[in-house]
């Protein structure tokens, strides 16, 4: 793990980003204190950060579960066909 300065991000963000692959995490350090964490991330974890914080999308999920639960819904078949009728 290295540190940076908000300085030095400033002067060498691309060099400190590209090194990301190689060096592991970066902190970065704004007059003594610990502000920000640079991690290199592949499509699929940013993907997962996102959409592990979008609210919306959560409550839906959460509300889906809970259907499934009192024994509301509807076949994956079902739904799935549907689907597969409307793209053709």
């Amino acid at each position: 793990m290295r540190f940076v300065t908000v300085d030095d991000l400033e002067r060498d963000a691309a060099q400190i980003v590209r090194r990301l692959e190689d060096g592991g995490p970066v902190v970065v350090v704004d007059e003594g204190r610990p502000a920000g964490l640079l991690l290199r991330l592949t499509d699929d974890e940013l993907e997962e950060h996102l959409l592990a914080r979008n609210e919306s999308l959560q409550a839906e999920l959460d509300r889906a579960f809970a259907e499934c639960l009192e024994g509301v819904g509807r076949p994956a078949a079902d739904v799935l066909r549907e689907l597969s009728e409307g793209d053709g």
